[in-house]
């Protein structure tokens, strides 16, 4: 879904100068309540892992060419629109909120019903990004 205030365009290119911000909240999740990464077309790649009332940890390294190219081919497949348009919504689960070149967008528990919603690129994004971030189990990001 589209957060309110956002601009409903499709993203161009992923290129320089650009970020790609991942964000995860776990509702009911004592160990990594929240995980972000944030992905800079140089490579420059920031996670930032918060269990409930425990501070923030974060890291940073830099992550190479192939990745980014890996990045770019997935933003593109994403029917970004279409993502817009997700309504599912529930008091339990996960909400992953990717925001891209000045838009912002949020879905919920993208494992859910994945196909049938049309968000198996988002989640491919996400895996990624986890991935990218060192996390080994995309379901239980820890530190």
């Amino acid at each position: 879904m589209m957060l309110p205030g956002c601009k409903g365009v499709e993203p161009a290119d992923f290129r320089d100068g650009d970020i790609i911000s991942l964000e995860v909240l776990n509702s009911l999740s004592i160990p990594s309540h929240r995980v972000k990464v944030v992905l800079d077309a140089d490579g420059n790649l920031e996670r930032e892992l918060e269990d409930r009332g425990e501070q923030p940890k974060t890291s940073k390294h830099r992550v190479g060419a192939d990745d980014i190219k890996r990045v770019r081919d997935l933003i593109r497949s994403i029917d970004w629109h279409h993502v817009s348009k997700d309504v599912v919504i529930g008091l339990d689960g996960t909400s992953a909120r990717v925001e891209y070149q000045g838009s912002k967008y949020s879905v919920w528990t993208p494992r859910h019903d994945t196909e049938k919603r049309g968000l198996t690129n988002f989640l491919r994004l996400e895996n990624e990004l986890f991935r990218l971030a060192g996390f080994n189990d995309p379901d239980t990001p820890q530190q």
